[in-house]
């Protein structure tokens, strides 16, 4: 019986699999192409069809790392809940959710010291930021924080995710981290906002 070529797809996933463990293990900056299609058991020129470089294919590995767990925190938000209560449990849900990578901690932890994989900058900060803004613009139209121009919380709430995400990635404790983050929530909720982060 001959042997169905691979989908392309197939290949794609194989590609982007073999790309994590070899990340993960070797380092990404100890790691190639080479190294790669090793891994994938594929050769370079499929490699370059699905991806510009090594980079790209982090990139897009990391994407839907994150994207993965941020989809598990929007999901359980429970629409009739109160804005801190949405919140609590989205950052709940979202730090299981990093908890339960495995070997993938490791290659994330890596984004906040590799200049090439820092997905916490621009589009990066994509379901995050969307994340944030939503649930706070939400909060505005039910009357739970007062009005107002919604990028400067989500810009600090962001910042406190970024900070709360590297504390957990690297499996310190994260009390500190998820405090902040509570403490602006409940400053919007009062609406005391304005005053935060403004020198004494």
């Amino acid at each position: 019986m001959a042997r169905r070529n691979p989908q392309p797809r197939d290949t794609q996933n194989r590609l982007k699999n073999a790309a994590a463990e070899v990340f993960t293990t070797r380092g990404y900056s100890l790691s190639g192409v080479d190294h790669i299609v090793e891994q994938a058991g594929t050769t370079r020129g499929a490699f370059y069809y699905y991806f510009a470089s090594k980079a790209d294919v982090a990139r897009d590995i990391q994407e839907e790392l994150w994207t993965a767990a941020g989809s598990r925190a929007a999901e359980v938000v429970e629409a009739e809940a109160d804005f801190l209560t949405k919140a609590r449990r989205g950052l709940e849900v979202y730090l299981a959710a990093l908890k339960d990578l495995g070997p993938e901690r490791a290659f994330l932890q890596q984004s906040f010291a590799e200049p090439s994989l820092v997905m916490f900058d621009g589009e990066g900060k994509k379901w995050g930021r969307h994340f944030v803004r939503d649930l706070l613009i939400e909060a505005m139209d039910n009357g739970e924080i007062p009005r107002q121009d919604p990028e400067r919380p989500t810009s600090l709430l962001v910042e406190a995710l970024q900070a709360l995400t590297r504390t957990a990635l690297d499996n310190d404790d994260v009390t500190d981290a998820l405090r902040v983050i509570e403490e602006l929530n409940e400053a919007l909720v009062a609406g005391e906002f304005a005053e935060v982060g403004r020198p004494s």
